[in-house]
């Protein structure tokens, strides 16, 4: 792994800070008051090489109980942890619970050091490690981990350590990189020259010199005037890298617990949805409404728990949980938390963050608990395919899904090459369809389309421009026009005449309304270039007006709403007037009407239709030939 994040954890005066500086040589008891008291109150950071010369960052947090929300704030972005446990006192109180917290914030690597070794006895030492392996004996990842002997003042042990480091960080895979750069912010302060400079473990995506970037959970853009990983000047900062940002935003405008980070990269909420594993500790039974401290990434904030599907959360117990917060705060899919009693202050458990944007359900939803429960076990791809379907999805994008799951464009493509494979998602024109939702989609549509025929057997069906409005309006256009692209490829419709139909309908005419369709036809042959009105046309016809719409684009031609004409007389009169142009090159209504020995009227309606289908176009109150029709 290329950038490793290694923090000390363990009780107050177990010699965290003696040792990390026995590793790098550096004294992270950097405050006056620090090193008056023999404490870490904040965070202090250094960093050493390994035997390989690959540089590995450090994190002295608190271990004091005053100072365990900063202790919370270091532990973002750490991928080992050396837990300190002091030879003359074995496992404390705070070591177990900092070994809770690391667990419930997902870290599963873990160096047990136990320190101050040549201060005792042989036998004092092996009592000390029987302590901490029955301590943590009913934990797979701590029971496993490898235990080094130290003594940081006369620094026994400590090469064993760093070969013990090197060979776990050899096995670390690496960090995921979504590409989208986040950083929680630890640390914020003012310094001579430069200016406000924020400090943290950059998680994932890099920062160069120059870019903007957004601060939440205010959203303000900010400059990166300079870069600092590991005490060095650079001009990028990588994943997993300590970082400090010297940025053009007034310090009085940054705290702790913000976050910089790409913009819409990550979520403001007030609320959200998770599942919580509460510790096994009679105050860890969780009930409706119970206030408790809430901590995110490098925030602390008051929330209260509200059991999903259940009434109450046992203590030792893994459930479904919506948290709501006093006071907004920045996240993303998958992110960790802790809990902690509101007073007296005592860590209750802690989880992963499932949903930061929860619809407004009841408790009980099963909808909501079943796409919980899938969340919970990790697949992606029934992530992806559950995600889809309830959000009414009819495409799929999958760099808006890597944005919403918090995962690389590699995993996100993975996933859906498997969700291709089972037919769940649909390649089409370079688009992913959701097959449920579309085949759903499909289904309403072709009842629409057979309700329509049957209400209108004459006519071909739905115009286009009519259905495919209708559909915008509820999905989208995009959506619609994917649909509807995928319907005509499956052959479940076709397109006559500028109307979707279903594939096997064709219009039925019965006697009768052949009779009828017989009796317009005569009348429009015999009327020429001078039709009647349609209201004429029609009358005293049963089912007249239908008839006549399904003799539209056929043997009729649709002059305006009040008239049509008939195609034959149509066409010859496009011949008199194309012949026309060609000899004259243009033509006026009075020049129309002296040819065709018709009125103004239908001069400018049958004129008005030739520029319609493309054989002439207007020019200084005339007509003359498309090009089109000249080049013929």
């Amino acid at each position: 792994m290329d950038q490793v994040v290694i923090a000390t954890a363990g009780h107050v005066d177990h010699g965290k800070t003696t040792l990390i500086k026995s590793l790098t040589g550096v004294d992270t008891d950097t405050t006056k008051e620090e090193k008056q008291r023999g404490l870490t109150i904040n965070l202090g950071f250094t960093f050493f090489q390994l035997p390989n010369h690959q540089r590995v960052g450090i994190v002295d947090v608190p271990g004091h109980e005053k100072f365990l929300k900063n202790m919370l704030s270091g532990l973002s972005g750490i991928d080992l942890v050396l837990l300190v446990v002091d030879v003359n006192e074995g496992v404390m109180p705070q070591t177990r619970e900092h070994a809770q917290i690391l667990r419930l914030l997902g870290i599963t690597n873990f160096i047990i050091v136990l320190t101050k070794v040549q201060t005792v006895d042989a036998d004092m030492v092996e009592l000390a490690v029987e302590d901490i392996r029955t301590t943590f004996a009913a934990d797979p990842v701590l029971a496993a981990a490898p235990m080094v002997q130290t003594d940081a003042v006369s620094n026994y042990g400590i090469e064993h350590l760093v070969q013990v480091i090197q060979q776990l960080v050899n096995h670390i895979p690496p960090r995921k990189n979504t590409g989208q750069a986040r950083m929680n912010i630890d640390r914020s302060f003012t310094m001579k020259g430069f200016g406000t400079v924020v400090t943290g473990t950059l998680l994932e995506g890099s920062i160069h010199t120059g870019d903007s970037i957004c601060l939440y959970p205010t959203q303000k853009t900010t400059q990166v005037k300079n870069i600092r990983t590991y005490d060095y000047a650079t001009d990028i900062a990588l994943p997993g890298q300590r970082t400090a940002l010297n940025l053009t935003l007034p310090h009085d405008e940054i705290r702790r617990g913000d976050v910089l980070a790409t913009a819409d990269s990550v979520q403001v909420t007030e609320e959200f949805n998770a599942q919580l594993t509460t510790l096994a500790l009679p105050q860890s039974v969780l009930k409706l409404n119970t206030r408790v401290r809430v901590y995110v990434g490098s925030m602390e904030v008051m929330g209260r728990i509200y059991p999903l599907g259940a009434e109450q959360i046992p203590a030792h117990a893994t459930a479904n949980v919506q948290i709501r917060l006093e006071k907004p705060v920045t996240i993303k899919y998958g992110d960790y938390f802790i809990i902690r009693s509101y007073s007296p202050i005592t860590t209750l458990g802690g989880g992963q963050i499932l949903d930061g944007a929860p619809p407004t359900r009841k408790r009980y939803d099963a909808a909501m608990l079943n796409t919980l429960k899938i969340r919970s076990q990790g697949q992606l791809p029934a992530i992806l395919l559950d995600y889809c379907l309830g959000q009414s999805l009819y495409w799929f994008d999958p760099a808006a899904g890597a944005i919403a799951f918090n995962e690389s464009s590699t995993e996100i493509q993975k996933a859906v090459q498997q969700l291709v494979q089972t037919k769940d998602l649909i390649a089409l024109a370079g688009e992913l369809l959701v097959a449920q939702n579309v085949a759903q989609a499909g289904q309403q549509i072709q009842t629409q389309l057979n309700h329509y025929h049957q209400q209108f057997p004459l006519r071909w069906g739905i115009p286009v421009s009519i259905l495919t409005s209708r559909w915008t309006k509820d999905v989208g256009a995009k959506a619609t026009h994917l649909i509807f692209q995928y319907l005509k490829q499956q052959q479940a419709l076709a397109v006559t005449k500028g109307c979707y139909h279903l594939v096997n309908f064709q219009p039925q005419i019965n006697s009768q309304d052949q009779q009828v369709q017989a009796t317009i036809q005569a009348k429009l042959k015999a009327a020429g270039s001078k039709p009647p009105a349609i209201a004429e046309l029609i009358a005293h016809q049963p089912n007249g007006q239908e008839v006549l719409n399904a003799m539209i684009g056929d043997s009729v031609v649709l002059l305006d709403n009040t008239t049509v004409m008939d195609q034959t007389v149509y066409q010859q009169l496009v011949a008199q007037v194309v012949d026309f142009l060609q000899r004259h090159h243009t033509m006026s209504l009075a020049d129309y009407r002296d040819l065709t020995h018709s009125s103004r009227k239908y001069a400018m309606l049958v004129l008005e239709r030739m520029d319609k289908d493309q054989i002439t176009e207007r020019w200084q109150n005339k007509r003359i030939l498309k090009k089109s029709v000249i080049n013929k």
